[in-house]
């Protein structure tokens, strides 16, 4: 309790007054430089790869084949002046609110992880925290990993704006080459799937 109070600037009594970090800091900065931020931010990746494992094993314990359970987490390339998404659970502070959500986390135990990607992230061309290939850091976290929700366009631009079949290629080629055991394309809603050929 007294560790806790130190970090946070707080005094605490008991654990039912610790609460989290209310006040954004004026910018988030790797490293500890905000150590309640960073301490808080930890627990929350914490909890994150817990509820994955927690999951998967309540799926195993139904006589689910833990070879065939993916998680599902989203992994969008950062926009503007974000900073690439954490790959370790004790990675630094990032420049916007993640979530709690880690590469390293999203992995369940038992299980596989199970990616969802979009736009930039699909073709494998996203910076990310370590310089290695998005699907290069998927494939070290778990060499049968797989994309549970995968589409080339990004539903964050502008409607019409539809990828082409240069695009389609790279995805399938890169996922190829870093081993994805799993494709589950992603049709929109309305979308007959009968007419995407």
């Amino acid at each position: 309790m007294a560790e806790v109070s130190e970090i946070a600037q707080k005094s605490y009594s008991q654990w039912a007054e610790v609460a989290p970090p209310r006040d954004m800091p004026r910018q988030f900065l790797p490293g500890e430089s905000e150590p309640w931020m960073h301490l808080w931010e930890r627990f929350r990746r914490h909890l994150v790869d817990l509820h994955y494992d927690d999951l998967s094993r309540w799926l195993v314990e139904v006589g689910i084949d833990p070879d065939k359970i993916y998680s599902s987490q989203g992994f969008m390339a950062p926009r503007k002046a974000a900073m690439p998404f954490s790959e370790r659970l004790d990675s630094s502070l990032k420049n916007y609110d993640s979530a709690g959500m880690t590469v390293e986390g999203a992995r369940p135990d038992p299980g596989h992880l199970g990616a969802i990607i979009y736009g930039q992230s699909a073709m494998n061309n996203i910076a990310t925290e370590s310089g290695r290939s998005l699907f290069k850091v998927f494939y070290d976290t778990d060499p049968d990993w797989g994309i549970v929700e995968h589409n080339t366009a990004d539903f964050r631009d502008p409607p019409g704006q539809l990828p082409g079949y240069g695009e389609a290629y790279t995805s399938l080629r890169e996922l190829f080459n870093f081993h994805a055991r799993v494709l589950s394309p992603m049709a929109w809603n309305g979308s007959n799937g009968e007419l995407c050929w």
